[in-house]
């Protein structure tokens, strides 16, 4: 009685659909969502970056040294805790180092000087290939 009915094809299809509905899953939780909140956490390293070169530019304040430091963190762990083996290496590839631009946020939140935050800003975006 159980063999006729996994013989099925209601039964068949909820096993595809159980099974295609697990790799979906899988894919999107270890894969794209890291890659996403990646991308996200670029995108606003990029935005800290401009508020921090118009600041330096204006030599009247220093950047926010909080959102520097803040987005450092969220870099640092993303890249160690959340992306997946196979992407660290593509990044190695590309020549992007998210460890050394986190290195480099973090000195920018400290510098004082408008020459060293503008060469600090250029490093950062060097080594995530933001332009």
């Amino acid at each position: 009685m159980i063999t006729n009915l996994l013989n099925t094809p209601i039964a068949l299809g909820v096993g595809l659909g159980f099974v295609a509905g697990s790799f979906g899953y899988i894919l999107a939780r270890f894969w794209i969502r890291p890659l996403l909140s990646y991308g996200s956490i670029k995108r606003q390293i990029a935005a800290a970056l401009a508020a921090a070169g118009s600041a330096a530019e204006s030599k009247t304040g220093r950047p926010d040294v909080a959102v520097l430091r803040q987005t450092a963190a969220a870099l640092t762990d993303c890249y160690n805790d959340t992306l997946p083996n196979w992407y660290k290496l593509a990044l190695a590839n590309r020549d992007e180092s998210p460890l050394e631009a986190a290195r480099h946020l973090m000195t920018l939140a400290d510098t004082r000087n408008t020459e060293h935050a503008a060469d600090r800003i250029a490093k950062v975006k060097a080594h995530l290939k933001i332009t």
